[in-house]
Formats: C-alpha cells, structure tokens, sequence
C-alpha cells in the first residue's frame, strides 16, 4: 500500500503544485469490501471550498483511470481537514504561528506530556511553546498529537 501511495502522490503532486493547494493527509483503505481513496487538502492560507473539492475529485479521478494504477473499482474522497485538524507537518505549524496550541509528546520533556501554549516559533528541528511565562522547546520526532485550540 505505500508504493501505491507513493505513485498517486507523485502523479497528483502537479496538480496540487499548479492550483496552490496542499495534501494535508492521504488514506487508502477497504471499508464495506471497496477501497476507498481519501484526500485531505487545504491552501496553504487555509480554507479550501466544496466546488474546488469536486473540481479536484475530478482531475484526480481522470489521472488515476489515464494511468490505471489501482485495478479495482475505487471511490475517491476529496475533503477539507477542517478547523480541527491535526498538526504534523513544519508547515502544518507554521500556519499556527502566534496561535494556541495543545501539543501530546511520545518522550516526556520536564517531566510532562502535554503542553498547552502559544506558538511562538518553528524551525526544522521543533517547535517552541510560550507556556505561561516559561518557553518549551518541543522537537517536531516528539510530537504524537497538536491542534490548535479554540
């Protein structure tokens, strides 16, 4: 299954790149004996609307039976990640520059798993939390879970 996500990022990647869209998350998955392909896309801005999803479902539909890659009947599913979306990516945070953010860490750092806090900056290695009047270095290899609070 990863060498067939793989190829469809490779083939869809123009697509994203030409119209200024980012994949957020891509799932392959047999639900009910059919195999399902779920896009989660965004602008890198933020906000993406139903007639650009159908737009995209229908340009990624036409390169995945040109190149008939999956040889299967297959439904294709092209969503917003919506406000409560899950941070992973560097770029994922620095959308969330000066934001709330409740952060989940796999290694305890000072003792803790869970921050909460503003973002106050994001480089290659991590990100670094304004918690209360303390600030928390928190390397991105750390991270199980973020998303912005509201």
């Amino acid at each position: 299954m990863e060498y067939l996500l793989d190829r469809i990022r490779e083939l869809i990647s123009p697509v994203f790149t030409q119209k200024n869209y980012d994949l957020v998350d891509m799932v392959i998955r047999r639900e009910s004996g059919r195999m399902i392909l779920r896009f989660l896309v965004d602008r890198p801005t933020g906000g993406i609307t139903i007639d650009e999803c159908a737009q995209l479902n229908s340009e990624i539909s036409r390169i995945l039976d040109e190149v008939d890659l999956i040889q299967e009947i297959f439904s294709l599913e092209i969503s917003s990640p919506g406000l409560d979306r899950p941070l992973r990516t560097r770029k994922d945070f620095l959308r969330k520059l000066d934001k709330e953010i409740r952060v989940f860490v796999a290694s305890p750092i000072n003792k803790k798993t869970e921050f909460a806090g503003r973002l106050i900056t994001v480089t290659e290695e991590g990100i670094t939390l304004q918690v209360d009047s303390e600030e928390v270095f928190i390397p991105l290899d750390n991270i199980n879970k973020a998303r912005e609070i509201y």
